[in-house]
Formats: structure tokens, sequence, C-alpha cells
């Protein structure tokens, strides 16, 4: 009886015994296991924080680069005589500008102020700043001459231009109280409405030139053009405030550095 409890003791010991190695063996695999799970956690994170390192340096490296390409082409157009921080030439866009009237035809005029020298004055002036900035210019005339506006025209349709600007002067006997440039699109396209209200409203928030709304309207240059095309009206001649900066050269060749940064403006927006 003694020996069959000494033997059931002894088996239940071993039992114990085996089981706690069992427990042993349990921990020892579960802390082996989360140790390597940590280890692995961590090299990840460290490689995580060295792909961040190198992709910084890499960013600084490229950002430095791109920085001492743009100094260099800044000291080029320095030395072309080109406004630094201008964006780069459009030098395959082409521009018309029509000095409107020219030769027996006057247009408009006030006293000594006549529409077609006006017109020609500020489209000349305009046309240096456009081509200063990369732009290659046509014009339809550069001296008092005589053209009618199927001859204009068919100038413009043969240039195949981007883009045509007819430049002209405004009258309103009715009320010279009523001033402003004003620029015209022909009616029923989209595109030259698009034109006219974008550089009106870039000229109306960056200068302090009067502007009037744009207007729809039928005209023959710019029905008979095939090209995106809009009429400016530098201002009233009947108006003295207009009148006074339309008799001015000083004045006249602000007003012909705004329009042509409206229009560079316009052209970098929408491309050709």
């Amino acid at each position: 009886m003694e020996a069959g409890r000494t033997r059931i003791n002894m088996e239940q010991r071993t039992k114990r015994k085996r089981k706690r190695r069992k427990n042993w063996k349990r921990i020892i695999i579960a802390y082996t296991l989360r140790t390597l799970v940590a280890v692995v956690l961590l090299g990840m994170v460290f490689l995580m924080i060295c792909g961040c390192i190198f992709l910084y340096q890499l960013g600084h490296k490229e950002k430095d680069d791109v920085s001492s390409v743009n100094a260099h082409v800044k000291s080029q157009l320095r030395g072309a005589g080109t406004q630094p921080d201008s964006p780069l030439p459009l030098t395959d866009c082409k521009i018309v500008l029509d000095a409107g009237h020219g030769g027996l035809d006057g247009g408009c005029s006030f006293g000594d102020t006549v529409e077609k020298d006006v017109s020609l004055a500020v489209t000349l002036a305009l046309g240096e700043y456009l081509e200063a900035k990369g732009i290659q210019v046509v014009y339809t005339r550069r001296e008092d001459d005589s053209l009618g506006l199927s001859e204009r025209a068919d100038l413009v349709n043969g240039e195949e231009p981007d883009f045509l600007f007819s430049i002209h002067c405004n009258s309103y006997e009715e009320d010279a109280s009523i001033r402003g440039l004003e620029i015209h699109y022909q009616k029923g396209r989209k595109e030259g409405k698009a034109m006219a209200e974008q550089i009106g409203g870039w000229l109306e928030e960056n200068t302090s030139i009067e502007v009037r709304d744009a207007k729809e309207n039928n005209l023959q240059i710019l029905r008979e053009t095939s090209v995106k095309a809009v009429l400016i009206e530098l201002g009233f001649l009947t108006n003295a405030a207009d009148r006074q900066i339309l008799s001015s050269q000083e004045q006249r060749d602000e007003l012909a550095k705004a329009l042509a940064d409206g229009i560079w403006e316009y052209t970098q927006a929408v491309g050709r």
C-alpha cells in the first residue's frame, strides 16, 4: 500500500516537472518570438529613418541643382538685356499688332490729338515691349499708311499668328464724362470673349488704368480674321483725362508697357 502511494507521488512529481519544463519552453519561445518581432520592427523603423534622411538630402541636392541652373539662366538673361525675374521667353509665340486707321483715314480726333497717330505710337511701343519678352511681333503698319480693313485681315490670316490686337481710340461726343480703356471681341467667339475679359481684368487689378467692361461687337477686322483677336480702344479722346494720357508720349509709353504686361500674363496663362 505504502509502495503504491510512493509510486503515485513520484509519477505526480515527474508530471509536474515535465509540465514545468513545457511551461519554461513556452515562455522561452514566447520571449524569443517577441524579441525577434521587436528587432524586426526596430530594423524597419531604422530603415524608414534612413530612407527619409536620404530622400531629404536628395531633395535638397536637386533643389540646389535647379537653383544653380536658374542662376545660370538668369545670368545669361542679364547679359542679353532681359529681365531676370521674367519667365523664359515664348519665342514661338507670334502676335500681329494692327494700328487702327492711317493715311487719309485719321479716325476720331479732338483738337490736335488724332486717333491714327495715337494708335500707331502706342502700337509701336507695345511691340517693342512684347519683343523684349521674346514674342515675335508683326505689324499691319509701322508708318502713316492707308490700309483697308480687308487688306489688314488678309495680312493677318497670311501670317497665321497666335493672337491679333487691333489698337484704336474711342470717342463719344454726347457725354464727355465717359472714359476708360475698352476691349471688344467678335460676336459669338468665346475665345475672344475670354481673352478680352482676362486681359481687361488683369489691367484693372494690377494698374491704375480705368478699364470698362469687355464688349461683344461685330467688327470687320475681328470678323474676317481666323485667329484669337480683340480690338482695344485705348480711351476716349472726348474725355479730358483720357485725352491727356493719350496726348503725352510718356503716358502713352506707360500705357503700352501695361498692355504688354497684361498680354504677356494672358499668353503665359493660356499658352498658344
